[in-house]
């Protein structure tokens, strides 16, 4: 496995990073609006689509506590995404396709 470097590591990295993919989902005109950092039956997330009921993390550390997160909001019906350093590193565009992949399937059901 590739000895990934810290990424998102101080509050200030991880707001611009933020900033940078709510911009790309408006920019991308996606049908479905995203709030940032809300409070999701009391757990922060830093993503969230009431209508489709999705919630995003980014995850730097602490990987147990999201999954633990995971678990309390995939009981309550909510689709969870989590998106790693490694993620970062393959770039914006993985992840964009992927949230549109999640989209186009949430809203076809």
């Amino acid at each position: 496995m590739v000895n990934v470097p810290e990424l998102l590591s101080t509050p200030f990295e991880r707001y611009d990073f933020h900033r940078i993919v709510l911009h790309e989902l408006k920019k991308r005109n996606f049908r479905y609006r995203f709030k940032y950092g809300v409070r999701v039956k009391g757990i922060f997330v830093d993503f969230y689509c009431h209508e489709l009921r999705v919630v995003m993390f980014f995850v730097s550390e602490g990987v147990r506590e999201y999954e633990r997160y995971e678990c309390i909001l995939s009981s309550c019906g909510y689709r969870v995404m989590k998106f790693t350093p490694e993620h970062v590193i393959c770039g914006s565009e993985y992840i964009f396709e992927k949230i549109l992949f999640v989209c186009l399937h949430l809203s076809s059901h």
